[in-house]
This record gives structure tokens, C-alpha cells and sequence, in this order.
């Protein structure tokens, strides 16, 4: 289906643990074995372990995400890492927080939640991966850069719809007769705030096993 993770999961008598997040639950800087993910799977092997972390992605993709694929892997327990890092400027936004790259986002609304830039538009990245030849000559690239950057549709922020985001994923997930739970790369007060307020267990996952920045700081 095209995660990182291998792993058939087929109906059977084991609970299951669905891990969503970007780059840190897809394992960036390691190898797949050595993922927090698949350490915890060896630990607890009463349970099935599920890793459907993308790396890039934003909480907004990863509730699309997790729409798509509930039934089919149909949880007992959701777990949430977000990423303070980047994870409110995604959310925020039609572009992913390193750019150039479009994604569907989330308009805030009173009390509404309305879903925004679909169908997604391709980005600059997609024809030179899609036709090659575009990329290969330096007059066909910059062509394609002053076409996006006349033409293209731009960049654009919204009011961050995070919380609402993670109201409405643990909403999703109840309903679905599952557990929800969130795990803090780093401490966050609003977000902890809130997450108290509206009764999510939450945990900080902060600490020093982290690769320096030249590596990508995971």
C-alpha cells in the first residue's frame, strides 16, 4: 500500500496498534529495524504493530490518511506523533512546510472544519520526476521554474486548524471504537493545554538519542 512497513496485516486475534506521523514515525536516519516502531513491536508481541507514518506529512494529511485506511486495518488503539517542529506551519498552509510540494489543508470556519486544494495541484517537483528529459537540459528546467512561477498556484497560509484537526481525528477514532493517544516530539504548552482540556492522553517522546542536524536532527 505503499508504507514502510512490510508486514502483512491480516485479521486475526492480536489487537492493533496503528502508529501515524511524518518522518519520525517513518524513520528517517535509520535503517527500518531499528525504528522506535519495530523495537516496540519486539517487546510487545501480543499485539500487531502498524506503521503508516510519511515522511512530510502534516496532522491535516495524516487525519485524510487515517480516514482511508481505518477499516482496513481496523485499530484498537491510534497513536498520534506530532511533530512541534513543523506540524502547526504544515497544517497551516497548501504547501508542505519544506515547499514547493501541494497538499489538501484545512480552512477553519466557526465551529466547521472545511477541506481546501483538492484536487491537489501538481507541483514543479512532479513533471520533472513524471518527464525526465524536462530536468535534464538547464533551459527546460528554468522554463518550467518561470512557468511555476507565474502561473502556478501559490503559496498560501490559513488560520492553523491544528487543534480542531486533533479534535476531530480523536473524535473519528472513538466513533470507530478505538483509542486515541498523542505523542509530543517536544513539549508544546497551548497544545498540552489543550489536550488536557479535552481528556487525549498524551506523552513527551523528547530525548537525547537524536541525530545531529547535519544528519536531519530524527
Amino acid at each position: 500500500m505503499g508504507f514502510r512497513d512490510r508486514k502483512q496485516h491480516a485479521a486475526g486475534t492480536k489487537p492493533h496498534l496503528l502508529f501515524l506521523g511524518d518522518s519520525f514515525v517513518w524513520g528517517y536516519d535509520v535503517e527500518q529495524h531499528e525504528r522506535f516502531t519495530d523495537l516496540l513491536a519486539e517487546r510487545i508481541p501480543d499485539w500487531d504493530t502498524i506503521n503508516v507514518g510519511v515522511a512530510g506529512y502534516g496532522t491535516d494529511q495524516e487525519y485524510l490518511l487515517l480516514q482511508k485506511f481505518f477499516a482496513r486495518f481496523h485499530p484498537d488503539v491510534v497513536f498520534l506523533v506530532f511533530c512541534t517542529d513543523n506540524d502547526t506551519v504544515d497544517n497551516s498552509s497548501n504547501q508542505t512546510a519544506y515547499g514547493e510540494y501541494y497538499k489538501p489543508y484545512f480552512e477553519s470556519v466557526g465551529e466547521m472544519l472545511l477541506l481546501k486544494g483538492i484536487p491537489v495541484p501538481k507541483s514543479m517537483h512532479y513533471y520533472f520526476a513524471e518527464y525526465r528529459n524536462l530536468s535534464k537540459f538547464y533551459f527546460r528546467r528554468a522554463t518550467v521554474r518561470l512557468y511555476y512561477k507565474l502561473f502556478g498556484v501559490p503559496g498560501l497560509f490559513t488560520t492553523d486548524p491544528t487543534l480542531k484537526i486533533i479534535a476531530r481525528m480523536r473524535r473519528f477514532v472513538e466513533d470507530g471504537g478505538a483509542v486515541f493517544l498523542v505523542g509530543l516530539q517536544k513539549p508544546q504548552p497551548t497544545l498540552e493545554a489543550f489536550l488536557e482540556d479535552q481528556g487525549i492522553p498524551y506523552v513527551h517522546l523528547d530525548n537525547p538519542h537524536v541525530y545531529p542536524r547535519e544528519a536531519g536532527s530524527h
